[in-house]
Order: structure tokens, then sequence, then C-alpha cells
């Protein structure tokens, strides 16, 4: 009852039977379709219906598929399908969160145990030693009286007859005994004779089957071997005619070097003729066109931009004759001295740079006259704006000044910007603590609405200050504050009458709580009659004395009066009303402190309210002057007077430049005109020696490739008979590799039979020495051993007579052994469950954990130094680091790290089965929608009952329920989003008992 909102049984039925229901009833449907994880003895059954009903007064069943049935066997069938209800791990309440992270590290191993399923063995283990320690105690008593009475007067009459009865059986049995053993003896010995006889027969046959394989495995070898020699024979006779697999490969290699050689010089050659001829006519147009435009630009102020082009062509032009140069000469004109290609592309660089230099000395001579005129016209122009770029100036001053003024009275006023912010947010957060604990204190008033205290005044103008409350609301539970005993004189004799009698057992219950002064005689009123009482046995003394005779309470909630009287017999499940109480004190009292807080920072708002609003009115205007600033400087930046100066600068820097280039290209021009003459002879001689290397390399191109491919024909003729050589000398080795094999182990076996056959032979002669052994020391054998063992006989070996009580006593420590030996299987098993367990469940938390914050992990370990058995605990890691207590982590963090944990707990055996009440309130709204995934993905074959009010649940949800209250009665509507289990496929029938459920389940809740 502790997990309802129900004191008792009654309060589950509606108006406590006193509107003509006088029982309830809920009723649990599984679908027990899948047999591999149906409970034990119901696997043949489609669905499980569990139904729990109570009735008026005090009646309670338990009815399973129909039928009543125990308490224990319903709770034996939901601990076998992880549905324990006395350590409900399927039950996640919302409270549920916070103590996993506060359990200590046996309790989390008491999870781990439980999902593992060692918990109900451990539970059965603890109940089977109680009961056993309840029955020794019994079987003492009866042991310590037979022991001291009764076992010492028969232990002397049996031993005097035990030691007569023994005497005289003694002489007769021995000589019997005797004679049967030694007939045993022989019989076993020519037995042991017989079967060696048999053995060492069957051990020879072997010997000689495998020493037939071993020669047939010998022979195959030598053919084998004999194979393998012939083809050696031949394949030396093929290498050894001449040479000549070895002539054609150099042969072959030889060739096929001089034909890449040729054929890559070729391809190179002929492409490269053809690129040149194009370029050498482009070379002999490219000085006419450049002397072309160098007269025209002589005329044209626009000459700077032409010049782009003929840099352009010119440096192609060089580029298109280095491939011929080199082709040529056989040298790389890569180098700093030399930037064109063969004698062609010295002599097109040669005349580019002739032309280029004339044209750029032209053109810069042309620049700087028409530089020079507009310098006079821009200086003159300065002279006329030069008061005006004085005047912006000045007023950037005067601006400056007055920022630097507005900036000194903002400081005057004491305020700044972060003290704003931090009034601002100390404001907002006092408001929201009273707010927050206001609705604490709401909720708790909720609880206790029994104990609201409302009246109406009796007459006018009555003073309520003199009615105080409930008493509940007045005292104190807090062990420190105590009451003068001076208000209960009346009751010192019969509280020191009750100690005499119960010392240090009793005490007033006036004196266990605290109160203000005011209302002593309302307390001693409600209290001072009643005792506290430890035990039922302290509480009888002291209530039905002569002496005291008052009433008394003990700790388990018994209730002892004078009148003779009896009531309660367990203590309350739940909180009691007076702790209650006093939470709501608390919390009023906490949010007394926070609205003064509240009422402090709206004084200091209301004094301080001046100085903001002059702090912030200076700040305005601050801004405002600022901004006046900033538009002043881009005035006067692209004034007039400013861009003329900027132009003055530019044209004087570029008049410097012209002259340095002019004298320049001068230089230059005057070393090309040599160059040109001695590169266009070198051009002519180059061009006959490359006509003749042409016709060279055509010959020893089609030479070449005509010798190629004959020898590479001949090669691949004796390689593909040598392969042929090759294949099968591989085929007789591994023949002959495995019959050795075969030999070796034929050899080994029959090492190891002859071996077995000498220790049989040693063991049949030890045995025919101890049978003539018998026959020679006991001369009866020879004339009475055709009697032994036959039926009824005196060497009947079957029916020689045991003793019973031996036999019954070592059956029972053979029982008793057995049993500790299974009890430690148990253990054993039980040990590596857990770690089994343990094992599945780390990796799946750790998992989970990282799903739902990545780029993190957990783990859970034993505690350092303590073994898997001794507990676990939780440890964090975050980013690189380890977290060394959970209280380093956000609310947040520890929610999800709890979720992680019972999740991975379900996860390892689920249970058909989960009831989820508000685990998402301190989660955001991404991690409540990581956690709904969670649900649908990894846990397929269960069914989650989730209570939530945000949607990251919802969407993931098969089964929407949803509550409301409409005129006056609560009302539940189903929606369906998908379904995957079969209780909603089942047709019909299912949906028709679905809306009866539903029907009566409306029914109930109004």
């Amino acid at each position: 009852m502790s997990s309802m909102r129900a004191q008792n049984q009654q309060d589950l039925i509606y108006k406590r039977g006193q509107a003509g229901y006088t029982k309830a009833s809920v009723t649990i449907v599984f679908d027990n379709s899948d047999r591999s994880t149906s409970p034990v003895g119901l696997e043949n059954c489609k669905q499980i219906t569990v139904t729990r009903q109570i009735a008026l007064p005090n009646v309670s069943k338990y009815i399973l598929n129909g039928h009543k049935s125990q308490q224990h066997t319903i709770q034996t069938l939901f601990q076998g399908v992880q549905l324990n209800i006395n350590n409900p791990n399927f039950l996640i309440m919302q409270g549920r969160i916070t103590k996993v992270l506060n359990m200590r590290p046996q309790e989390i191993l008491g999870m781990v145990e439980e999902a593992a399923g060692t918990r109900m063995f451990e539970e059965r283990k603890d109940k089977a030693k109680k009961t056993m320690g309840k029955k020794d105690k019994r079987v003492q008593e009866i042991t310590s009286l037979l022991t001291e009475e009764i076992t010492p007067k028969l232990d002397t009459l049996r031993a005097e007859k035990r030691s007569f009865l023994q005497w005289q059986k003694a002489c007769t049995e021995l000589e019997r005994i005797g004679r049967v053993l030694r007939a045993w003896e022989w019989m076993e010995g020519r037995e042991r004779v017989a079967k060696k006889e048999d053995e060492i027969g069957a051990k020879e046959k072997e010997i000689i089957k495998i020493r037939k394989g071993k020669e047939k495995y010998t022979k195959e070898i030598d053919a084998a071997e004999k194979q393998a020699e012939d083809v050696h024979a031949q394949r030396d006779k093929e290498l050894k005619k001449g040479g000549k697999f070895k002539k054609l490969e150099d042969e072959v290699g030889e060739l096929g070097k001089v034909l890449v050689k040729i054929r890559t010089q070729v391809e190179i050659k002929n492409g490269t003729i053809a690129d040149e001829e194009g370029k050498a006519d482009e070379v002999a147009k490219g000085p006419r066109r450049a002397q072309k435009r160098h007269s025209s630009r002589n005329t044209d102020s626009f000459a700077w931009c032409r010049q782009g082009e003929a840099q352009h062509l010119t440096k192609a032009l060089s580029n298109a004759e280095e491939l011929l140069q080199t082709l040529l000469t056989g040298l790389s004109s890569g180098t700093a001295g030399n930037t064109g290609g063969g004698y062609m592309g010295q002599l097109a660089d040669a005349k580019a740079r002739s032309a280029q230099a004339s044209a750029e000395e032209e053109q810069s001579k042309v620049k700087l006259g028409m530089s020079e005129k507009e310098l006079k016209i821009l200086e003159a122009r300065w002279k006329e704006v030069e008061r005006e770029a004085g005047e912006g100036k000045r007023n950037l001053e005067t601006m400056q000044a007055g920022i630097e003024d507005f900036k000194s009275k903002i400081k005057e006023t004491g305020w700044s910007a972060e003290k704003d912010e931090e009034f601002e947010v100390a404001l907002r957060n006092a408001k929201a603590q009273v707010r927050q604990l206001a609705e604490t204190r709401d909720r708790i008033k909720e609880r206790i609405s029994s104990l609201n205290f409302d009246y109406a005044s009796p007459y006018p103008n009555f003073d309520r200050s003199k009615v105080k409350g409930l008493v509940a609301s007045l005292i104190s539970l807090d062990p420190r504050i105590t009451t003068n005993p001076l208000h209960w004189r009346s009751l010192q004799v019969k509280l020191q009458a009750a100690t005499r009698l119960a010392p240090g057992k009793v005490h007033l219950a006036l004196s266990l709580v605290g109160y203000p002064d005011e209302v002593a005689n309302a307390m001693i009123y409600a209290f001072g009659g009643t005792l506290i009482c430890e035990d039922a046995e302290s509480a009888k003394l002291v209530t039905f004395s002569r002496e005291v005779g008052v009433k008394s309470v003990t700790l388990d909630g018994d209730v002892y009066d004078p009148s003779g009287t009896l009531s309660g017999g367990s203590a309350p499940s739940g909180n009691g009303i007076l702790i209650k109480v006093q939470e709501l004190l608390d919390a009023e009292g906490k949010l007394g402190e926070a609205r003064g807080r509240l009422d402090m920072l709206e004084r200091e708002d209301e004094r301080s309210r001046a100085s903001r609003e002059k702090w912030r009115k200076s700040k305005r205007e601050l801004e405002i002057k600022e901004h006046q600033m900033q538009l002043l400087e881009e005035q006067v930046g692209g004034s007039n007077a400013t861009r003329i100066g900027a132009e003055v600068e530019k044209v004087k820097h570029t008049i410097a430049d012209l002259k340095g280039r002019c004298f320049e290209t001068e230089s230059s021009a005057a070393e090309t005109p040599v160059v040109v003459k001695t590169q266009q002879k070198e051009l002519q001689t180059a061009t006959l020696e490359q006509e003749q290397l042409e016709k060279i390399s055509k010959v020893l191109k089609r030479t070449s490739e005509a010798s190629y491919a004959k020898a590479e024909h001949k090669l691949q003729e004796e390689r593909a008979t040598l392969t042929r050589f090759d294949n099968e000398l591989k085929e007789l080795e591994r023949v002959i590799k495995e019959k050795k094999q075969a030999v070796s182990d034929a050899e080994l076996q029959q090492k190891k039979l002859e071996h077995d056959l000498s220790t049989l032979g040693k063991e049949k002669t030890s045995s025919e020495n101890f049978v003539s052994n018998l026959e020679k020391q006991y001369e009866w054998i020879a004339d009475e051993h055709e009697q032994f063992g036959k039926p009824g006989s005196q060497y009947d070996f079957d029916a020689v007579d045991v003793n019973p009580k031996v036999i019954n006593m070592i059956d029972t420590v053979e029982k008793k052994e057995a049993s500790l030996k299974k009890m430690l299987e148990l253990d054993r098993y039980k040990r590596d469950a857990l770690e089994k367990t343990w094992t599945k469940v780390n990796g799946d938390f750790g998992g989970i954990f990282a799903e739902l914050l990545p780029g993190n992990f957990a783990k859970l370990q034993p505690p350092e130094g303590q073994d898997l058995t001794q507990g676990l605990e939780v440890k964090v890691q975050l980013g690189s680091v380890w977290k060394q207590s959970l209280t380093e982590l956000s609310g947040g963090q520890r929610s999800l790290i709890a979720l992680s944990l019972i999740m991975s707990l379900l996860q390892f055996k689920p249970a058909p089965m989960y009831i989820l009440d508000e685990i998402d309130a301190a989660l955001d709204l991404s991690h409540t929608q990581h956690i709904g995934q969670l649900f649908r993905t990894r846990f397929k074959g269960s069914q989650f009952i989730v209570v939530s009010l945000k949607e990251g649940l919802f969407t993931n949800a098969n089964v929407l329920f949803r509550t409301r209250f409409r005129d006056g009665t609560s009302i539940v509507e189903r929606t369906a989003q998908r379904s995957t289990s079969a209780l909603y496929v089942s047709g019909d029938a299912g949906n028709k008992e679905n809306e009866a459920n539903e029907a009566r389940g409306s029914r109930r809740v109004r």
C-alpha cells in the first residue's frame, strides 16, 4: 500500500463501500503465445490472466486463469518472469531515479542479482536456513533429553548384549566368510586370466594389420620417388639442349629494351617536328607584328593597355619553341640565363625582348609627360581646398571632447551595465524561487488536505489570534527541543513507577515533542496521559499495573488501554501525519525566507531607480554622440580636399616609377640585335642533322620489331614445356609426403599396441600366479570350486547377508555429501551467472549511456580492494576524465546515468511489461526523445506502460491513453498509433474484450 495513494484496502473501493460497491478488482492479461518465455507449468496457455480482488470487510483473493490461487503462487509466477513484486525493478517511479544514485555498492549488486535471477535462489536459501534453524532447536532439545537420561541407561544394557552376540557370531561367521572370500577371489582370478587372453589376441591381430598397411605405403613411396626421378631427368634434358632456353630469354630481353627505346624516340620526334614547324612560322611573323604595333604606339596615349597583349604572344612563342631546341641540341633550356627552347626559342626570345624594350621605352616616356601635367593641375586645386580640410579636423576634435564629458557623467551615476544585469538576474531568480517554493507548499497541503483548518468568525470583531490551530501544526519533532517537566507534575509519580517497572523502555509522549509555552496546557491534555513503550511486554506491564494504569503505545503501533482493549498490531507503512505536517512547516519557513529576500530586492529597486534612470539617459546620449562622431569621420574622409591630397601623392609616386622604367628599357634594347644573328646560323645547322636522324630511326624500328616477335614466340613454347614438368613434380612430392606421414603414424600405433601387449602379458601372468597360490594354500578349493557362485549353494555370492544399518548409514552419508556438493555447485553456478550478468549489464550500461550522451562512457565495477560479490559502484567518464563521485555531475547527467543502469538491467532479461512513472522529469526534450527510441528499438519483446507529459515519449508509443476530467467524470481515451503486439491483432473477439475492459475501467475511476 506504500506505493499507492491509499492507507488501507478499503480506500481502493469506491467511496469505501458506502455507495453500493463492496468490492474492487484489477486484472492483468499477458500474451503467452511465445512458449520459450512462458512461466513453468503454463506453456500451453495462449493467455495468462491474473486477478486481484478485495471485498468488504477484509477479504482478499487471487485468481489465476479463472482459478483461485495462493499469494505465494502468484509471487512465484511473477518472479519467474522478472516481475518480482517484493523488489519491483519493472516498476520505476519518479523517485526511483534518486534512489538508484544514492545506492550503496551492495544495493547495486542486489539489482544485478535480481536481473541474473540469483536473488530468488538467495532468498529461498535464507528461508531454508531459517527453517532449519527452527528445526535444529527442537532436535537439540530431544537430543539433550536422550543424551542425559535415556541413552546412558540403554547404552549399558546394549553394550553387554552386543558383546555376547558378537563373540557368539564371530566364531561361526569368521570361518564362513573366509571361505566365501577365498572362493570369490579364486573366481575373480580365473576371470581376469580369460579376459587378458582375449585382449592379447585382439592386440596381436591389430598389430598384424598395421604392419601390412605400413608395407603397402612403403611400396607406394618407392614408386612415386622413382617416377619423380624420371620427370627430373626429362626436365634437365630439356634445359641442357645447348642452353637454348636461357639464350632465348636473354635475347628477348635485349630486343625488348631496344624496341622500347626506338619507339619512344620516334614518337617524341614526330610530335615535336609538327609542332615546331608551326611555331617557326609564327616566330617569323612575330617581329613584323611587334614592329607594326611599336610604330602605332608612338602616337597613341593608350599604348600601356596593349603592351600586355604583346607580352602574352611573345611568351607563348618562346614556350612553343623550347621543345624544338631540346631535340636539336640535346640540352635543357630551363636555366636562368636562357629562357627560350633551342635555337629557335633563343632567337624568338631575343626578338621579343627587343620589341618589348622598344615599346616599354616609348610608352614610359608618353606616360611620364602626361603624369607631370596632371601633377601641376592637382597641386593648384589642393591650394584651393586646403582651408576646408583644416575646418573638418577642428570639428572632429570638438566632437571627441563632448564624448569624453558624457563618459565622466556616466561614471558619476555609480551604476554600470554589469551591475544592472546582475541586479536584474538576482530579481528574476528570487521571483522564480518564490514561485517554486509556493508550488511545493501547495503540493504538500494537497497531501494533507484533511488538516486544512478553516472556520468562520462566531461573532463580529472576533480575535482570531486566540485560535492557535491544529495540535499537529503546533508541535515540533526536533529531538533537541524539550519542555519543562513542571507542566505535568501530576504525572511524575506514575512516570517514576513506570520507569521502575520497565527501566529505560518507557517515555512520556509529551517529552518527545516540543511546543510553545503558550499552548502547554493544550499539549498536556493531548499527550499527557500517554506513555511510549519500546515493546509489548513493557506496555502490558505498565498499562495494567495499579501504580501506573495509563494508556500506552508501542513502537510497533499496538495501543494498550487500562480498560482492557487492544488495537493496532503493525506500524503504519507510510510516513506519519506529524512528519508530513513538519514538511509543510519547513516549506512555509523556506517560502517566508524567499519572500523576505524578494522584498529586500524590490526595496533596493525602488531606492536605486533614480540612479538607474539617470545612467540610462546618459548612456543613450553617449550612444548618439558616438554615432555623430562616426558620421563626421566618414564625411571628412570622403571630402574633396582629402581626395585631392591623396591623388597628389599618388601621381608623384607614379612619376618616380616611370623614370626608373625608362632607364632599364634603354639598356636592354642595345644588347638584343647581336644575339638574334648568332642564333639564326645555329638553327640552320641543327635542321640538317634532324633529317638524318629521322631516316636512321625508321630502319632500326622495323628490324627490332621483327626480331623481338620471333624470339618471344620461341620463349613461350619452351616455358610451356617446363611448366608441365614442374606441375608433375609438385604432385609427386605431395603424394610422397602423405605416404611418409601415414607410415610414421602406423609405426607409432604399432609401438603403442606392442606396449599394451606387454602390459597385458604381465597382468595375465600375475593373475595366474595368484590363482595357483590360492589352490596350494587352500586344498578344499580343488574339491568345491564347481559350487562357487551357484544360486542356493554355500558360495552364493548374491545371497550373502549384508548389515542393513551399515547400508543405511552409507546412504545417509552419501546423500549428505551429494547435497553439500550440490550446494557448492549451485554457489559456483550462481557466481558464474552473476559474472555473466555483470559483464552483459556493464556493456549495455556503457553503450546506452554513450548513446544517450555521445562522447561519454559509464561502467559498473567492484569497489577498490573488494570482490564482485561484495558490491558494485558506478564510474562515469565525461570526455576523457573519469569522475571520482556522482556529485560532480549535473542533475540531468545523473538522471541519464540512473536510467541507463536501469535499462541495462531490464535489457539483460526483459520482463513482459514495465511501468514507468515520469522518469523524464529531469530530462530535456532531446534526451526524452532518445529514451523513447531506446524503448522502441532495444525492448521490442516487452510492453511499456509509461506515464509522461513530454512529446518525446508520445511519438514512440504504440498506444496512447489520455485522461480528462469532463462534467465531473474522469474519461480515458485510447489512441492506437502503431501495434506490434498479438493482443491487438487477434480479431474481433480481442477488440470486443478490450472495449469491455475500457468500459469497466471508466466506471471504476468515476
